[in-house]
């Protein structure tokens, strides 16, 4: 079964359309929806790591998530860019753009987490801070350092001067981390809004009064009149209409790619607990077998080793004849594990 959890249900109505899913009436923490032929369970966590993290582990202990199954998060961020003009117009096109996230920094803490990329897809790929709190550009927090990121938003920010940024996250991935190895888990995510950030170093006195006016909407939605704690939506889907339409629209825009991807990991979940085997299978089991024990594989090595093979067959890589090669050049057999971690590398980066 495919996981899927969305901070919002803007962000998951689209998803919810296509393949007609139905909700569970029956569970009552979670707005949850499911159907796609009993393969898809999409749960609306609400916005924030706490309700996130909650969600995935109440989910996935009801439903036994496990070695067959797969978590996929799908959701909005802000591209958050640098103040220079040049790096600003760049990121100006982003929204609508989609993002598979190959890196997830937990802001709060600066721990940073690395999701396997063992699918080819036609996303680009980034990494995305995940936040408890509003970007502001006058907090102390982000003009010296991002929490606990060494150098904050200069060291989160790429070459083309912006990082992305949500607030779910790295929070899912600890949390999906009890059932799924990284592996296992994907974060796709579609650019809703880009803000730019000042970068002036904090005076020695202390920040200054929060001087933006009052229609000034930070990255996630919240307006001054939140960041002062008065009453305000702390979500930009549980606020104005306006801004819960355009996350619809942005997501419907992007379903196609989406359920292209969410396609591709249905397939691989079918191929990972099919009933009785075939004789083709049998055979494709046995060299999968054959080239764990020659790779000295450990068990986290052998199921990435297996989710590779199930993926290579679904897209008529062939796996066989990279191997072969690697045998032939003497490359394999490997004499203990370390050159096994060498080579199975190796044999990861051919086959993608």
């Amino acid at each position: 079964m495919i996981f899927l959890f969305c901070a919002l249900y803007p962000e998951a109505a689209a998803l919810i359309s296509h393949y007609g899913l139905k909700k569970d009436t029956a569970e009552i923490r979670f707005p949850i929806f499911c159907g796609g032929e009993g393969e898809i369970c999409l749960t609306v966590t609400g916005p924030g790591e706490v309700a996130a993290a909650a969600a995935v582990g109440s989910i996935c202990t009801k439903n036994r998530a496990g070695r067959g199954d797969l978590l996929l998060n799908i959701g909005s961020c802000a591209a958050i860019a640098m103040p220079a003009a040049e790096e600003t117009r760049g990121a100006a096109g982003l929204p609508g753009s989609a993002f598979l996230c190959n890196q997830l920094t937990e802001a709060a803490t600066g721990k940073t987490f690395y999701p396997d990329m063992i699918y080819r897809h036609g996303f680009r790929e980034r990494g995305i801070v995940t936040g408890t709190k509003i970007i502001d550009a006058t907090e102390a927090g982000f003009s010296t350092g991002l929490y606990g990121v060494p150098d904050g938003i200069f060291a989160a920010c790429e070459s083309d001067g912006f990082f992305l940024y949500d607030m779910e996250a790295a929070a899912i991935y600890q949390a999906g981390a009890y059932f799924f190895g990284p592996h296992q888990m994907s974060f796709l995510k579609i650019v809703s809004d880009v803000q730019a950030l000042r970068a002036e170093p904090v005076p020695a006195g202390g920040m200054p009064e929060c001087a933006v006016s009052e229609e000034t909407v930070w990255a996630d939605g919240m307006s001054e009149r939140a960041v002062r704690g008065e009453s305000a939506p702390t979500n930009p889907a549980a606020g104005s209409s306006l801004i819960k339409e355009e996350i619809m629209r942005i997501m419907e825009d992007g379903v196609e790619e989406l359920t292209a991807y969410i396609d591709l990991l249905r397939d691989a979940c079918r191929g990972s607990d099919s009933g009785a085997a075939t004789a083709k299978e049998k055979s494709d089991a046995a060299f999968a077998e054959k080239l764990c024990r020659d790779l000295r594989c450990s068990q986290t090595m052998r199921s990435v080793l297996y989710q590779h093979l199930r993926y290579c067959a679904l897209a008529g890589i062939d796996y066989r004849a990279v191997a072969a090669k690697m045998y032939r050049d003497g490359r394999l057999p490997c004499r203990d594990k370390r050159e096994g971690k060498l080579r199975f590398e190796e044999l990861r980066r051919e086959l993608l």
